[in-house]
């Protein structure tokens, strides 16, 4: 059987700097279990996961170079056909993963004297490994090993170093893209509390001053007014 292998991350490898500052993982920082789970995805997509460490499907190991992962290829599976064969044809041939900090203690920054700062992770929990197009860290691996055991390696971004400055503009790009929808998420929820409280006092029958963050259309906004007979106020 084929399986899908490579190293998530290296250890000690610094990552590009971004917005002043660069990352790397402290040797075996990344922990893992059967209790939390991980699994394996091809580009963080989540919603076509291709194996899963708690039904022994992916196999991880931190070893002295980095976390290593490894899993089948399933033939049913086509997303999973589908990312074998792109990392055979040298188009995917990097990794990637996703993390949670545990304790802040073990987020260490360094500010220098240039202004720039380099952040050390010492212990995170690992929640996903993934082979990807625009990897954070250059030197991951994305293979795939034949079942006569012959690799095909992933290793087109050796003969094509300018590939490296794409990664990080795209990645930069995206980063940029997550960033700005995280913050509009997190406003809206907050928004949405709010005008949940403030419909519980308006059906209670609470007489409030509506903030203009309430409205979420001036004809709603207008619609309130006429129901209590206050259209002239608000005109």
């Amino acid at each position: 059987m084929k399986t899908i292998f490579g190293y998530a991350v290296k250890w000690n490898s610094w990552s590009p700097a971004w917005n002043g500052w660069n990352e790397r993982f402290a040797p075996h920082s990344l922990i893992f279990d059967t209790t939390t789970d991980v699994i394996s995805t091809f580009d963080h997509h989540h919603d076509e996961p291709l194996a899963r460490l708690s039904t022994g499907t992916l196999t991880l190991r931190s070893d002295d170079v980095g976390l290593h992962y490894e899993f089948p290829v399933i033939p049913e599976l086509a997303a999973s056909m589908d990312l074998a064969s792109r990392i055979q044809n040298k188009i995917v041939y990097q990794s990637s993963f996703t993390f949670k900090i545990l304790d802040e203690a073990d987020d260490q920054w360094e500010f220098l004297p240039d202004g720039r700062a380099e952040r050390t992770i010492k212990r995170a929990s690992l929640v996903e490994v993934a082979a990807v197009v625009f990897p954070w860290y250059p030197d991951s691996e994305s293979h795939v090993r034949g079942a006569d055991g012959v690799l095909a390696r992933g290793s087109a971004r050796i003969q094509q170093p300018s590939n490296v400055q794409a990664n990080l503009e795209a990645y930069a790009r995206r980063a940029a893209e997550v960033q700005e929808q995280t913050k509009r998420y997190q406003v809206e929820a907050e928004l949405k509390h709010l005008r949940a409280n403030i419909d519980r006092y308006i059906a209670a029958g609470v007489d409030v001053e509506i903030p203009d963050y309430y409205w979420q259309s001036d004809e709603q906004r207008r619609r309130y007014y006429e129901q209590k007979h206050e259209l002239a106020l608000y005109r």
